[in-house]
């Protein structure tokens, strides 16, 4: 399981029976990897995170309850993979930089590591729209403070629609032996710069967001009881209905691309554009 805290995107990763850490005797912790691995902007890679003990016995910790791993451009999918995130706003950007913390309440060892970027394999611009909000339930509808019939349930909320995949118009031509894209978000002007060093397959990933699911209607509340003596004679109380399920949200609808290429790269050059519609919630 997964957590995430925004802003700062933080990745909680944990694992049922996992080892026991004496924290006091971390030395040292650091993100392993084969560096021979495309690492590049959304390239998915094998890695684990590594604690070296202070007698200098390594420990895989990547699934350990006690480990936080806190950055904006990498998380580990799995206890063996890693995917590198974001979008670069320069070339120039080299590598990057996850904190690692092992925390038990009681004791704390905290790091960061860097992973240089080696720009292998294809460009992947990876930019889906946002799934919609589930919608929130309805509330439970109780019993009537007068009358004897429980009280409706509420509504559920609808689901929020899912966003589109966005517009983008892209660049692409080759410097040296690199090859480059300029994207552009044509919605706001957002840019991104991407490279290869050794690609000539360029993958855009512009789905629509999933659309919300709706809320459960709440239960009708409890009718009171009846009651029967020699001075009273009350039937029973009606059950309040449930309240109505709300509406699913829509699916967004997948993005557009427009993509220039120089003209001495139109027969090297392969493109890829992912961009189905988002699923409509339940």
């Amino acid at each position: 399981m997964k957590l995430l805290h925004f802003p700062g995107l933080i990745f909680v990763l944990f694992a049922c029976g996992s080892p026991k850490i004496e924290i006091a005797n971390i030395q040292a912790i650091h993100i392993d990897y084969n560096g021979s691995q495309n690492v590049n902007y959304g390239s998915h890679f094998a890695a684990s995170v590594i604690a070296t003990m202070i007698d200098g016995k390594q420990v895989d910790i990547t699934g350990h309850s006690y480990l936080t791993v806190t950055s904006s451009s990498l998380d580990f999918v799995s206890d063996e993979e890693a995917v590198v995130l974001g979008h670069p706003k320069t070339f120039e950007d080299h590598s990057i930089v996850a904190t690692l913390t092992m925390d038990d309440r009681k004791e704390s060892f905290t790091t960061t590591d860097s992973i240089p970027l080696n720009f292998h394999g294809p460009i992947r611009v990876v930019a889906p729209g946002r799934d919609g909000e589930h919608g929130e339930d309805g509330e439970n509808g109780g019993r009537r403070i007068i009358g004897r019939d429980g009280r409706d349930g509420e509504r559920g909320q609808d689901g929020e629609n899912g966003q589109s995949g966005g517009n983008y118009t892209a660049h692409v031509w080759r410097d040296s032996n690199e090859m480059r894209m300029y994207i552009v978000n044509d919605g706001n002007g957002e840019i991104w710069k991407y490279k290869s060093t050794n690609g000539t397959e360029i993958i855009v990933q512009l789905h629509g967001g999933d659309g919300g699911n709706g809320g459960d209607g709440g239960d009708g509340g409890n009718g009171k009881d009846g009651v029967i003596t020699e001075k009273k004679n009350k039937s029973p109380g009606d059950g309040g209905n449930g309240g109505d399920g709300g509406n699913a949200g829509s699916g967004g609808d997948g993005g557009s691309l427009l993509v220039f290429i120089q003209s001495n790269d139109s027969e090297t050059v392969s493109v890829e554009l992912r961009n189905t519609g988002g699923m409509a919630g339940k």
